[in-house]
C-alpha cells in the first residue's frame, strides 16, 4: 500500500467521524426541545394535595356554627307534647325535664302548642342538673337512717292436750315428724315425768 493510499484512507476516516459527530449533535438538539415542550405543555401542574385537604379540615366560621346550633336547638311545641316526652325523645331521659324547664326559664312545665323552646346539648342539662331532675317516680325525700330492727324474741309454741293425745301423735301433727316426740318431752319435763304422763287440758311447749 502506497503512502498516497494510506493518506486517502486516513482523510476518509476523519471525514466520516466528522459527519457522525454532526449527525449526533443535530439529533440531540432536535430531541431536547421536544422533551421540554412536552413537559411544559402536556403535563399540567397540580397544586400539592395537602393544600386542598388543609382547606377542607379548617373549622367552619363561627357564624356558621352559631346558625347551625340555633337551628338544632329550637323546637316548636305540638299538641300533646310535654317536657318529659320531649326529653325522652331527644335526650333519651325523661328525667331531664326539670333541667330543660330551667334552661328555658319556664315557671310551669305546661306547654302550649306553637310555643318555641330551646333544646340545649345534653351535656349542658346533665352538668347543671338539679337534684329535682330525677323522675317523680324515683325522687324520694331524704330520710334519716333508721337503725336495723332487732329480731323479736320468739315465744315457744304451745299446744293444749286433747283427750286421746299422745306425744308421738302431737309431734307428727304439729311438727310434721312423730320422731320429735322426745323433744316435746324434754321441753316439758317440768310437768311430765314420762312421755305417757300427759293429761287433757295440759299446755305443752313445742320446739320450733
Amino acid at each position: 500500500m502506497t503512502q498516497e493510499t494510506k493518506s486517502a484512507l486516513l482523510i476518509g476516516f476523519i471525514f466520516i467521524m466528522i459527519i457522525l459527530v454532526v449527525v449526533v449533535d443535530g439529533f440531540d438538539a432536535g430531541r431536547t426541545p421536544a422533551l421540554n415542550e412536552g413537559s411544559t405543555g402536556d403535563i399540567p401542574i397540580v397544586p400539592p394535595a395537602e393544600d386542598d385537604s388543609f382547606q377542607r379540615s379548617q373549622p367552619p366560621a363561627s357564624g356558621q356554627i352559631e346558625t347551625a346550633q340555633a337551628q338544632m336547638e329550637r323546637y316548636e311545641v305540638k299538641r300533646g307534647d310535654t317536657l318529659s316526652g320531649i326529653c325522652a325523645e331527644y335526650y333519651g331521659d325523661a328525667g331531664l325535664f326539670p333541667a330543660l324547664q330551667e334552661a328555658n326559664g319556664l315557671t310551669s312545665p305546661d306547654l302550649v302548642p306553637g310555643q318555641t323552646i330551646s333544646l340545649p346539648p345534653r351535656a349542658a342539662l346533665t352538668t347543671n342538673r338539679p337534684e329535682a331532675a330525677q323522675s317523680p317516680q324515683t325522687a324520694q325525700p331524704s330520710q334519716p337512717e333508721q337503725p336495723a330492727p332487732t329480731e323479736p324474741v320468739r315465744k315457744n309454741r304451745t299446744y293444749t292436750v286433747q283427750k286421746g293425745d299422745m306425744l308421738e301423735r302431737i309431734a307428727r301433727r304439729e311438727l310434721g315428724d312423730g320422731r320429735r316426740a322426745n323433744e316435746i318431752f324434754e321441753m316439758n319435763r317440768d310437768q311430765l315425768s314420762s312421755p305417757d304422763d300427759i293429761q287433757p287440758g295440759m299446755v305443752l311447749k313445742l320446739p320450733e
